[in-house]
């Protein structure tokens, strides 16, 4: 009765000794370390202030579907078929459920598995030497075999590693999850940009218009002028040239309203020419929107899906690197065996019996030439590396936002002037005309007025529809375009 003691005592001892050699080599690795990610500015630098009556931020519901409040159907339809029908946002949903899918995976390794199992084998050793007869009382040793069960077995995640490993897998599953949101926000957006310069590239298609009636209408005066002995002929060939000038800038035009409406028809992936009917149905520019308050610069940690994608991959990197440190410690795994078998030897059954097993393992690699520390050095910088593209991504948040503010105030600026020329260049032509109609000047001085007219025209045309791309721009820096409860499922860790 001692030898089994003191066996028992020595397996004991060897035991302890190992749960010691692996919290020795486990503290030797050390935690991880990360600074604080560099917090963000209370105020935005570049926005204006605030009206005395107050501007409220957008509300989630208005920041969902932005485009709404331009109070354009055609708008709001084209970025509903470029939500519906878009590759890369189809592309994006798919990497969510991989993504997904790995969730399932990483889950199912804190369970047991199961399995049934049937095999069978048949030998043939021919006969044997007189000795063996009398021995075994067989003359040949064929045989054959059979066996079928049910088998489990399971790793018990006794300290961790793989609810680690579930972690970081949610949390890549949000990161995808914001991926495919940042994708969807950037269609609506480049829908919008581009069908606002389309709407502008009509308008100034009119105006040229108008123009081409006015140079047309110098040559004329330039053919009689010159018929009449007035002017040179290169009075003639100056006018041709501005009509000239005047077609070729119509041609542009007409190549650029055929480029963005082929760009849109590619993001809403229809057959080029499919909305022609839909956008010659207006030519008028969307209504500018009142005035746009970003609210906190730390609203964007939760409005911009790039930001939520970056940071949940900052923790997977985390949750990954606590894995790595968890392989220090041993691995716990059971099994069992539930199986009936038989036997024929020879031609004679020895009967069908039925057993079952039952097993405990604890598996500690205490040498493995730094293979464990070169996984928990690597994840470590896995970690940094995805704490500076978080930081990365929220300076670039900030910048977008200053970017769109400071854009959107000196477009209106640049209106508010704009408008106050066309004003003048009206004015002037008003009292053009009346000099004409008193006969103190001739009609091309009227035709010069109307193209000074014009070009101011035109140049109103480009600036309204910079305001107008300007607000786009500051709603896609704040991060509108996608639904609140996404954000929340796509941000959230099922722990």
């Amino acid at each position: 009765m001692g030898m089994p003691d003191r066996h028992s005592r020595v397996a004991g001892r060897r035991l302890l000794l190992a749960f010691l050699l692996a919290g020795v080599t486990c503290a030797c690795t050390g935690p991880l370390k990360l600074s604080a990610p560099a917090q963000l500015p209370q105020h935005f630098t570049e926005a204006a202030p605030e009206p005395s009556g107050g501007a409220a931020t957008p509300s989630d519901a208005q920041l969902a579907q932005w485009w709404t409040q331009f109070d354009d159907p055609v708008l709001t339809e084209l970025i509903g078929q470029a939500l519906e029908h878009n590759y890369d946002i189809a592309i994006a949903a798919t990497r969510v459920d991989q993504a997904r899918a790995s969730v399932t995976g990483a889950r199912s390794q804190l369970l047991p598995s199961a399995g049934f199992g049937l095999e069978g084998a048949r030998y043939h050793g021919g006969e044997t030497e007189l000795e063996f007869q009398e021995l075994l009382g067989v003359n040949d040793l064929n045989a054959q075999f059979w066996s079928a069960g049910l088998q489990t077995q399971w790793e018990i995640d006794v300290f961790g590693r793989g609810r680690a490993r579930l972690a970081a897998a949610h949390a890549l599953a949000s990161a995808a999850a914001g991926d495919a949101e940042a994708v969807r926000l950037s269609i609506v957006a480049t829908v919008a940009d581009l069908y606002m310069t389309y709407r502008g590239l009509q308008q100034q298609r009119a105006l040229l218009a108008q123009s081409h009636q006015v140079a047309a209408d110098f040559v004329v005066i330039a053919d009689r002028s010159f018929a009449a002995g007035v002017t040179l002929s290169t009075d003639i060939d100056v006018a041709r040239a501005g009509l000239a000038q005047v077609d070729a800038r119509q041609q542009d035009v007409d190549a650029a309203i055929s480029a963005a409406r082929l760009s849109i028809e590619n993001l809403c992936v229809v057959a080029p020419g499919s909305f022609n009917d839909e956008l010659e149905s207006s030519t008028a520019l969307p209504k500018l929107l009142p005035d746009i308050t970003p609210g906190q610069p730390v609203d964007l940690l939760m409005r911009r899906p790039d930001l939520i994608a970056a940071r949940e991959r900052l923790l997977a990197s985390v949750k990954q690197a606590d894995a790595a440190r968890l392989n220090y410690w041993p691995t716990v795994s059971l099994s069992a065996l539930l199986a009936r078998n038989g036997w024929v030897l020879a031609g004679r059954s020895l009967g069908a019996s039925t057993f079952w097993l039952f097993g405990a393992a604890l598996s500690l690699p205490l040498i493995d030439f730094g293979a464990r520390e070169s996984q928990v050095q690597a994840a470590d910088a896995q970690a940094q590396q995805a704490l500076l593209a978080y930081e990365k991504a929220a300076s670039g948040a900030l910048n977008d936002v200053e970017q769109a503010l400071a854009r959107l105030r000196r477009q209106q600026q640049l209106l508010a002037a704009r408008n106050q020329e066309v004003s003048r260049r009206q004015e002037v032509l008003r009292k053009v005309m009346e000099q004409y109609r008193v006969g103190d000047i001739g009609r091309i001085d009227i035709d010069q007025a109307r193209v000074a007219l014009l070009e101011s025209q035109s140049a109103l045309v480009r600036e309204q529809v910079g305001l107008i791309q300007s607000q786009v721009a500051l709603f896609r820096a704040m991060g509108g375009g996608w639904q609140m409860e996404s954000a929340v499922a796509a941000a959230s860790r099922s722990q």
